[in-house]
Formats: C-alpha cells, sequence, structure tokens
C-alpha cells in the first residue's frame, strides 16, 4: 500500500499544475544584463486585487477590454512597488509593464493569455516587469520590495545571471536583496574583426587647371597661327599665365577624383571575400544595437531595432549574438571603393523573461553597398528588398 502511495506521488508530480495549485504559484525573477537589468514577478491575478483592497470573486469573466483597463491601472499603481539600485546609483522606481498569464503555465514557462479570449480571474496569473537601464556591467543590484507586499511571509527570486541559476530570498523581515557579480555575468561579446581594407588609390585631376593650361596653349596656337605678337611681350604673358596656373593648382574648385581599390597580390575581391567582409559588419552593428549605440541609415537603424523587439512583449528586448547572423552573398560588383552586391540575412533575436527565452528570426533580402572609407570597410548603404519573420 506504501508503495502504490508513492508511485501515485510520483504520477501526480509529473502531471502538469492543476487550476487549483497553478493559482498558487508566485515566481520572482532577477535579470541582470550588460546595459540594463529587469526584475519580474508573477503572482495569481486574485492575489493582486486584494494586496490593491479590490477583491473580485474567482468565477468572474475577465474579457479583453477587461484587462485592458486593469493593465493600465496596475502600471499605474506599481511605481512604488519596486526599487532597483545598481551599483552605487540612486534607487530607481518606474511603473512596471503589465502581462496577462495562463495560470496553467505560470509553474513552467509562463505563457500570455490569447488576447481575444474571455478567461475567469481564477486562471489567470499577472507578470510585472521593472526595469532599469545602465551604462556598464553592473556589479552589484539592489532590490527593495515595498510595504505593498503584506501576504507574502517569504518569496525566492530565480536568479538568470548566466551563471546556472541561482536564488535571493525576500523574508516579512528582509525586503532587501543584493546580488553581486563576482563574474557570474558572462562578459559582453567583443566586436568581430573585420578583414583589412584595401589601399584606395585616389587620383585627384583638378579640371580648371586643365582648362587654364588648354586655354593657354590654345592661345599660343592661335597667335602662332595669327603670326601675332604677345600681348606685352612673350615674358610678361607667359609669367602671368604660369602665376594663374600655379594659383589654380591647390583648388579643388571643380576637380573630380578618380578612386580604385589596389589589393596586395595574393588577395582579391569575390563572393566569399565579400561575405567574409559583410558578417563582421553587420554583426558589430547588432553588437552595437544591443546597448542602444545605433549609427547607421535610417534604414538599417530602423531594421535592427525590429530585431531587438519581441512580439507581444512590448518591455521585452532582445538580444543577437554574432553567431546568429548569417550572411548570404553569392554575387556582386566591384566598384571603385568597394563592392555593391544583392545579400540575404538571416537573424535571431532572443529575450530571456519569466524564466524561459523567446525569440525572433528575421530573413531579409537586399542590395548593400560596402566601401572603405578612413582605411576601414564600411557599409554606407543598405536597401531592403523583402523581409520574412520565420
Amino acid at each position: 500500500m506504501k508503495q502504490v502511495a508513492v508511485l501515485l506521488f510520483l504520477i501526480a508530480a509529473a502531471l502538469p499544475l492543476s487550476a487549483q495549485q497553478a493559482a498558487e504559484v508566485n515566481r520572482a525573477f532577477l535579470y541582470p544584463g550588460h546595459w540594463e537589468t529587469r526584475f519580474e514577478l508573477l503572482l495569481p491575478l486574485n492575489t493582486l486585487t486584494e494586496w490593491m483592497l479590490k477583491p473580485v470573486a474567482a468565477d468572474a469573466a475577465l474579457a479583453p477590454a477587461d484587462r485592458v483597463r486593469l493593465a493600465g491601472g496596475f502600471a499605474a499603481a506599481t511605481a512604488d512597488w519596486v526599487g532597483l539600485k545598481v551599483d552605487d546609483g540612486e534607487t530607481v522606481s518606474a511603473n512596471a509593464e503589465v502581462m496577462f498569464i495562463d495560470s496553467s503555465t505560470a509553474g513552467a514557462a509562463p505563457f500570455p493569455i490569447d488576447g481575444e479570449a474571455t478567461v475567469k480571474w481564477a486562471s489567470v496569473h499577472v507578470a510585472l516587469s521593472w526595469t532599469v537601464a545602465h551604462k556598464k556591467v553592473p556589479e552589484s543590484i539592489e532590490i527593495t520590495l515595498r510595504e505593498v507586499f503584506p501576504k507574502v511571509s517569504a518569496l525566492a527570486v530565480e536568479v538568470m545571471d548566466g551563471s546556472g541559476g541561482g536564488q535571493l530570498h525576500f523574508t516579512s523581515a528582509t525586503p532587501v536583496v543584493l546580488w553581486v557579480n563576482e563574474g557570474r555575468l558572462p562578459s559582453p561579446p567583443a566586436p568581430l574583426v573585420v578583414p583589412d581594407a584595401p589601399v584606395v588609390q585616389v587620383t585627384n585631376i583638378n579640371l580648371v587647371l586643365g582648362a587654364w593650361i588648354a586655354l593657354g596653349v590654345a592661345l599660343q596656337g592661335l597667335l602662332w597661327w595669327k603670326r601675332m605678337r604677345w600681348p606685352g611681350g612673350m615674358l610678361p604673358f607667359f609669367a602671368a599665365w604660369l602665376i594663374g596656373g600655379a594659383m589654380l593648382y591647390p583648388m579643388d574648385v571643380g576637380s573630380i577624383s578618380i578612386r580604385k581599390l589596389i589589393f596586395p597580390d595574393d588577395e582579391t575581391l569575390n563572393a566569399e571575400a565579400a561575405m567574409d567582409v559583410l558578417h563582421p559588419l553587420l554583426a558589430n552593428e547588432y553588437l552595437a544595437a544591443n546597448k542602444g549605440d545605433l549609427e547607421h541609415s535610417d534604414t538599417l537603424r530602423k531594421r535592427l531595432a525590429d530585431d531587438l523587439l519581441i512580439p507581444n512583449h512590448k518591455h521585452l528586448r532582445a538580444t543577437v549574438s554574432p553567431l546568429n547572423v548569417a550572411v548570404e552573398v553569392e554575387s556582386l560588383e566591384i566598384t571603385s571603393a568597394g563592392f555593391k552586391a544583392p545579400v540575404g540575412w538571416t537573424v535571431i533575436g532572443v529575450a530571456h523573461h519569466l524564466g524561459h527565452p523567446d525569440q525572433r528570426v528575421n530573413k531579409y533580402e537586399g542590395t548593400v553597398r560596402v566601401e572603405v572609407v578612413d582605411e576601414k570597410w564600411k557599409i554606407t548603404s543598405l536597401e531592403i528588398t523583402s523581409h520574412r519573420q520565420m
């Protein structure tokens, strides 16, 4: 009989949470990041309304319009619920991002409720997320739970810092916890090495000076043909002509520059070499975008921003690893300063929240121009012709 009881217990433990068990799930998460830190709290909707002294019957229906109204009220009411302090900075309090979660998933990988569904209050959890940005990798993060948590006598915080997990613990006697880096947070990826750019040979042609020389030669020929003498004598006229040419020589008005790429004897520019150049350039743009440092054209800046957003998760910013950028170049046109090519690339943006990762995969096709600027390869233009979310 005892063995049967143990077996039944193991089977029950392996089954998904029942509605009653799921309704009791309270979870908290801390995501220390290189450029921003996020604290998340997941709790039953009924618990939240009780904290706010607005209890609702468990069998009440929650329509989409109700969720929109409640989300605005919860966001406005949560500014002082959590304080986040990074290193020696000031404690930051901000309105929380609000998301409604299917309670049956709360104990595993919390999943948002379908935006069009009408559900029972008792089957809903609320995920609250507070975010603070910072300009360097944090050494310590202090989290303070304010007095609006009257029913939490203890709360474990699951720390997602890339070191294999861990927990911090709030109690009614210690509403403040401290996370210390101590090497737990991996260093941000370093920029990829871009191949050396070829030498650009620049030949400047001063068209105005050329015209001046041509004018002098033409005038000399005309005088010789007409058997006429130089106005004022040959030497004064010739001296004036030389002085005019010397004045025009340093001027760049009316001049043109002819650029030519000079490759070492053992190197050439083909589709494979173009991919070797373009992949690190794009990957480094995404690395810069991870910390909000965007420096390219409006088109590229917009596309990068799209890749860093997770659908239906307004509070999440994804990150893109260089390993998650794949570039394809099949042909190219060599220009005077670089190359122009049809290009395709696939990028995966990943964001972790509520204990699990979400990702977005985008595939692009377009035309890119890469040129040597200040002795380095740079993307100077990018035209997107198609975009698919996969």
